[in-house]
């Protein structure tokens, strides 16, 4: 959605959309990617772009905003690297898969929801020590020491005959927690060796009361209501690709509610700035999309997983000329059968980046873990704990 002219109808947006869509990207850069990746070494995204469009000679620079606006929704947005980091053999096939990730949800849901519904009778809960923070692993002997530190207070210290460890790769990348002895060579370099993305979200919402006060906005927002993804085009660069991309969920959940994204190493440069700030910016570029009496939003949300301690990133992405599952299989090997690894960046099977590929990840390393203890051992630690 360009929104350049306030007048200008949905309709015609859409037709030259689809026509930008159809010539500028299926027809054009995606088949020019599968092309270069049959038969070249791995590039990044910005590279491969660049030399799409000096070959093809596109020179209008809304033509070239268009191109780095696709690649900024489809690539980097959702690998939340940049695009010259992020690899174009490992990725190609995101951009031209017919099959689509479908939106699903349930009343009421989330994370939490799941979790009450597989543990009903809190039977687990009572079992997590919560506010806890682990700051070493000591597997040298034969029970598995975890020292942690719990509402700021000395550290304690559990034993086990296993530990599973899912933190996020940028914590485990960060060296916060402490292995003793360290990790194999092998499995600390893959662990160095693949990239964090960052993305990032600014969720935004309007009372009624808001949208009343900007009836302009309210009626452009009416005509794409029905739209999920809203994008910006602008004539400059520089502004083509900050906080320009826009889920609208009115569809799903009847309500003025909108979501702005942002990845790579623009997310990481808003996460320093103040909140105020950055939903400035949001809100500029929405009065360019919807008109100029857009209201700031009643309620409003800002990640800022690259800053967050217990996070350092978001997930892992391919990167250019990392054999990424062969690296993340390195990752997933158990320490002597008794420091075990889950997570999406073990995941070797397609699901890197995405909670089924944590879930799997933790299932199969439990099932291993389960079939590494001793009950006898087990016993012993209980009477030692006792």
């Amino acid at each position: 959605m360009s929104g350049q002219d306030e007048n200008m109808g949905s309709r015609v947006e859409d037709s030259v959309y689809a026509e930008k869509s159809s010539d500028l990207w299926e027809k054009g850069f995606v088949k020019y990617l599968t092309r270069q990746n049959l038969r070249e070494k791995d590039s990044g995204y910005d590279a491969l772009l660049k030399k799409y469009v000096e070959e093809e000679g596109i020179e209008e620079e809304s033509d070239q905003q268009y191109l780095r606006m696709k690649i900024n929704g489809d690539i980097v947005i959702q690998s939340g690297g940049d695009a010259e980091d992020v690899s174009a053999q490992g990725t190609g096939s995101w951009l031209s898969d017919t099959d689509t990730v479908s939106i699903t949800s349930v009343t009421e849901g989330g994370y939490a929801l799941a979790i009450d519904r597989f543990d009903e009778e809190k039977k687990i809960e009572e079992k997590v020590t919560f506010n806890a923070k682990v700051v070493k692993v000591n597997y040298e002997n034969d029970l598995v020491k975890i020292e942690y530190i719990q509402d700021g207070t000395d550290a304690k210290m559990v034993l086990a005959q296993t530990v599973l460890v899912t933190v996020p790769l940028g914590v485990l990348q960060s060296g916060d927690i402490e292995f003793s002895p360290t990790l194999p060579k092998r499995q600390q370099d893959a662990i160095d060796s693949m990239r964090v993305g960052v993305l990032d979200k600014l969720i935004m919402y309007w009372d009624d009361y808001a949208m009343e006060s900007a009836p302009n906005f309210q009626a452009n927002w009416d005509e794409v209501s029905k739209k999920e993804w809203l994008q910006l085009i602008t004539p400059e660069t520089e502004t083509s690709e900050f906080w320009t991309c826009f889920f609208n969920t009115r569809r799903f959940n009847g309500l003025h509610t909108m979501t702005a994204w942002i990845g790579g190493s623009d997310a990481k440069a808003m996460e320093l700035m103040e909140d105020q700030a950055i939903l400035d910016i949001a809100v500029a570029n929405l009065k360019t999309m919807f008109g100029s009496d857009v209201a700031p939003p009643t309620k409003f949300m800002i990640t800022r997983w690259f800053t967050d301690e217990f996070s350092k990133g978001s997930y892992s992405f391919r990167s250019v000329d990392l054999p990424f599952d062969n690296v993340a299989k390195k990752i997933s090997e158990s320490v002597k059968d008794k420091v075990f690894f889950a997570g999406e960046h073990t995941s070797d099977a397609g699901w890197a980046g995405t909670a089924v590929g944590a879930f799997e990840t933790g299932d199969m390393a439990a099932k291993a873990m389960a079939r590494s203890i001793d009950d006898e051992v087990l016993v012993s630690i209980h009477h030692e704990v006792a």
